[in-house]
């Protein structure tokens, strides 16, 4: 894309030019990932696909090691990130609606496993379902 085009696309979306540049390359390596019928929910994506830190890692408290988020840059809740800046917020929260009945779902079918440690894998916090209001 030309600067001129990236920066009035990154300014629609009140994004800096280098957040709207990862959130693509993260949306795109999931489009691919379910494109060829691979796993979503516990990706790890490549490191020229992680996030950069946003004010959503911060609220939610996201605990840092060595200074770095462990959750919310390269995994499912990183995508979950990168669709809340750039979704309608009616869209959002469709995703959003969808992705707990799944996770609650799946947690009404679970004997082995507890829900918690398949959400941690997805990268989600504890409080990942307040994403939704902020």
């Amino acid at each position: 894309m030309k600067d001129n085009q990236r920066i009035k696309v990154s300014k629609h979306f009140g994004l800096h030019q280098n957040s709207l540049k990862q959130y693509i390359r993260a949306l795109a390596e999931a489009r691919n990932l379910c494109a060829h019928d691979e796993r979503l929910y516990n990706v790890q994506l490549r490191n020229d696909s992680k996030i950069i830190d946003t004010s959503y890692h911060v609220q939610l408290n996201i605990i840092k090691n060595k200074g770095n988020f462990t959750q919310g840059k390269d995994d499912f809740f990183a995508i979950v990130i990168s669709l809340k800046d750039l979704l309608p917020k009616r869209d959002f929260k469709k995703f959003f609606n969808e992705v707990n009945k799944e996770i609650s779902s799946l947690e009404k079918q679970l004997k082995s496993i507890n829900i918690d440690a398949i959400t941690s894998s997805m990268g989600l916090p504890s409080n990942w379902r307040n994403i939704l209001n902020m």
